[in-house]
């Protein structure tokens, strides 16, 4: 059966879904605004929980959001409560990473970073840190291959930066978790590895001399 029509679908629990749909707002045009809306599989009528607008009310001074989408949208893992939404701004560049609470409807602005050349957005195996990837293509050499991997504790709201390479091609991917999430690896340059613990900071750098790196996986702990 038809149940709407959108983009960016997601799963809450076995019963409730959502997805992100284009609106029209008054008569700028004939889809000028997002929302996220959910619905349940007996009761496929969607239900708004937050649009644009609300995002753009949360940015940076001095930034109206007129360009502002929202792209997608991610459940946290182990907490379905718990909903991050990623809004681009086509008229900067950037990326925005909202944390959206439906039990207490809290909006939170996260992160930030420009995306030109390189965007993704994923959670640790439990669900406890976010990594977000991104580069700006008007700052650096035409020729530069790193990027900016954010890593972010959602409990703590603090977030680290690390420069790693950038993907040659997708689905090459310059981090990946352990299992129980104990520890990230990250592809930091040529003949470079970098481990991170994010509980408590650790960082290994790992030297090789197999050259450039185009991924890293873990094999076993």
């Amino acid at each position: 059966r038809q149940i709407g029509s959108g983009y960016s679908p997601f799963w809450l629990d076995d019963h409730t879904y959502g997805f992100v749909r284009s609106v029209q707002n008054g008569d700028r045009g004939p889809f000028d605004d997002e929302e996220i809306v959910t619905a349940t599989l007996e009761d496929p009528e969607p239900r708004v929980l937050l649009r644009t607008s609300d995002a753009a009310a949360l940015l940076p001074a001095g930034n109206a959001g007129r360009a502002l989408q929202l792209a997608y949208a991610a459940v946290k893992p182990a907490s379905p409560s718990q909903l991050v939404t990623v809004a681009l701004d086509d008229m900067t560049r950037r990326a925005y990473v909202f944390l959206y609470d439906r039990a207490s409807q809290a909006l939170e602005l996260r992160l930030d970073l420009l995306y030109t050349l390189n965007h993704s957005l994923s959670f640790s195996p439990d669900g406890r840190y976010l990594v977000m990837t991104g580069q700006d293509r008007d700052s650096v050499l035409g020729n530069d291959d790193m990027g900016v991997t954010l890593l972010h504790d959602i409990a703590a709201n603090r977030t680290v930066p690390f420069l790693t390479r950038l993907p040659f091609f997708l689905p090459s991917v310059v981090y990946d978790w352990t299992e129980d999430g104990r520890w990230l690896a990250m592809v930091m340059g040529d003949n470079l590895v970098g481990i991170v613990a994010p509980d408590n900071g650790a960082v290994r750098l790992l030297p090789h001399n197999f050259g450039t790196c185009t991924s890293v996986a873990w094999v076993e702990e």
